[in-house]
């Protein structure tokens, strides 16, 4: 990290001390991008403390990686760039650190490039502002030129306001924790399910509470839980938790309100089956309002008079949340049905929405059907209940896909407005800002929706493929490498590891990772497609070839949308062929053409006229 004496008025003479020193360094630990990579924080603090204790000189890669981060003695550091890497994104780090909350800092660390040993300054006047970071590489003229272009068209788009929980510190916090079904057959899953999901959905519509993420059902044993220090991780003050347990062919359901500070019971009561889920929810949003001293708004639940409608809803949830093509279009059947009893359920007409999104999402139904039926099922819900927050992101998601982006964030914004819980409607918001170049605004939407849902393993990877956009490589392997502790099969977390190092043209580890995505799904195309790029560059050329013509001509699955076609023959290095088929994606209108503007494998042909007449189609000249 180079920084100008002129531009923040550094003095060479100032030293700080190393109290100043460790209380700086506290405060950098305590920056997102360090509290979130333990590796980063791991390598600054050791080099930090050893200057302090007058060890510099020991301070060197090979000693770094034995210490630091678990190297054998002796390994070869000029094969393993462990250090290496991580001194680079602790460089970066940095940048962004003094650029954005730590402007205001008196106390400079860094560490120099082409060097591990920090450096240590007194800022004795205000940071200059800094510009957006690009970390991994220069800004040519070009990117910045339309960067130039790009800042009229982000200028005209709605700012999303993040409603961040942690501003409103005095409002009493509660987590809904899922509801357990005890019925050894699981007979009342669904049931259980949905109560959970629509006390989750009422009260986070509750002004006066704040509703944080809960833990899954699958994390919750039939034992009872230590629920203090539950308390303690979700930072909550109360928790909603409860059962569902066989009575006969009936269910009979316990809900009860727990304080945290002493794990006593502030409400508790049982409900059984032979009542409709509607009621007994109402009874308990009213006990938990009551026994939290907060008050309820007039209209809160978005649920149906019939149960039978209510109940159709969430077994189609339930099929729709595993993402598979069949199982999605069974749920839309469901949904389909709940309002054949019930044409006024506004909620079974965003689930329509939802699940032809999702579809068109993973390629698995045309554009023009996707966005038209999807589009009519949001607006009736709007139409039915203007006051659904699913409902405006489930259009704000149609209007991205048909990139008209002032009008997603709009819909994103009034969602979020509606309910600042909402973590779908943050991370959606995040990716239309990407799509317009804004990438710090990008950044904080999709952490805000990691940190209402900090369970979600696919939001860091969300997160890490905006890394991977931004040319942050680093950081983007730092968080799928976070993701596979949690899921070491995670397949999409492969898949973007892959991606992540055949652009820092690494062919040997894109080719592992390739082919570990491939080997948790084999014969996936999507997972095919990534792999014959990698072959190629590690000098598998023929295996390479046999695999491509097996992606181009796929048994059994829908073949490869144009623009992922595009981004298989640019990694090959056909431009032809990649100018070709995004050509073929703009014909064909596939939604995800814009990142083109932003992929690192793009490169290759960014000064060809036919890519930027292209990107003036979709931008506007």
């Amino acid at each position: 990290m180079e920084r100008s004496a002129s531009a923040n008025s550094l003095s060479p003479a100032s030293q700080p001390s190393a109290k100043q020193i460790r209380e700086q360094l506290a405060r950098i630990l305590r920056a997102p991008d360090f509290v979130e990579y333990p590796r980063s924080s791991a390598l600054l603090t050791h080099v930090v403390e050893e200057i302090l204790a007058g060890r510099g000189a020991h301070i060197k890669e090979a000693t770094l990686g034995v210490e630091v981060f678990g190297c054998p003695p002796g390994y070869d550091c000029k094969a393993d760039s462990v250090v290496r890497t991580q001194a680079r994104s602790v460089r970066a780090k940095l940048a962004r650190y003094y650029a954005g909350e730590g402007e205001r800092d008196s106390v400079l660390i860094e560490i120099p490039k082409g060097a591990y040993v920090p450096a240590f300054r007194i800022l004795q006047e205000k940071l200059a502002p800094a510009g957006p970071p690009s970390p991994n590489r220069r800004v040519s003229p070009r990117l910045v030129a339309g960067l130039l272009v790009l800042a009229v068209v982000v200028a005209a788009t709605l700012t999303i306001k993040v409603a961040s929980a942690s501003r409103h510190p005095h409002l009493p916090a509660l987590a809904v924790l899922s509801l357990v079904d005890l019925d050894p057959e699981r007979r009342f899953d669904t049931l259980a399910f949905g109560i959970t999901e629509d006390l989750r959905r009422d009260l986070a519509r509750v002004s006066a509470l704040r509703l944080h993420a809960a833990p899954p059902a699958a994390e919750l044993t039939r034992e009872r839980p230590d629920y203090s220090a539950l308390s303690r991780k979700l930072a909550v003050d109360a928790l909603l938790e409860g059962e569902v347990a066989p009575s006969g062919n009936r269910a009979q359901i316990r809900v009860s309100l727990i304080r945290a500070s002493d794990n006593s019971i502030l409400w508790t009561d049982h409900f059984s089956s032979d009542l409709p889920a509607g009621p007994i929810e109402w009874q308990i949003e009213r006990n938990v309002a009551r026994a939290l001293g907060v008050k309820l708004p007039p209209v809160l639940s978005a649920r149906p008079e019939n149960p039978q409608s209510h109940d159709l809803y969430f077994a189609a949830r339930v099929l729709w949340a595993t993402r598979e093509a069949e199982k999605t279009r069974q749920a839309i059947g469901l949904f389909q049905q709940a309002l054949t009893i019930d044409p006024g359920y506004a909620l079974a007409y965003v689930g329509i929405a939802d699940a032809y999104g999702l579809m068109m999402a993973h390629g698995q139904i045309d554009y023009s059907t996707a966005v038209g039926r999807g589009e009519q099922a949001a607006r009736k819900a709007l139409a039915l209940n203007p006051s659904l927050a699913e409902a405006h992101a489930a259009l704000g998601l149609i209007e991205s896909a048909r990139w008209q982006w002032n009008d997603a964030a709009a819909e994103y914004q009034r969602a979020i407005e509606l309910n600042p819980s909402y973590d779908r409607a943050f991370v959606r918001a995040g990716v239309n800002r990407f799509v317009l170049g804004d990438f710090v605004s990008a950044e904080r939407l999709m952490r805000e929706s990691e940190r209402l849902n900090p369970y979600s393993v696919s939001l860091p990877l969300i997160r890490a493929e905006l890394y991977y956009y931004w040319r942050r490589y680093n950081d983007s392997e730092d968080l799928i490498r976070d993701v596979q502790k949690a899921e070491p099969h995670n397949g999409t977390a492969f898949q973007l590891l892959a991606r992540d190092f055949l652009a820092q043209h690494q062919p040997m580890p894109a080719l592992q990772a390739a082919q570990s995505a491939a080997a948790l799904f084999p014969d996936n195309v999507l997972f095919d497609e990534e792999l014959v790029p990698c072959l190629n560059a590690a000098g598998h050329s023929a295996a390479a070839a046999e695999l491509l013509r097996a992606v181009l001509h796929p048994h059994g699955t829908d073949p490869l949308d144009d623009y992922g076609l595009a981004l298989l023959y640019a990694r090959l290095g056909d431009k032809e062929n990649t100018l070709k088929y995004l050509q073929g994606a703009w014909d064909h209108h596939v939604p995800d053409l814009p990142s083109m503007r932003w992929d690192p494998a793009l490169d290759a042909v960014r000064d060809d006229p036919r890519y930027r007449a292209l990107i003036a189609k979709i931008y506007g000249s």
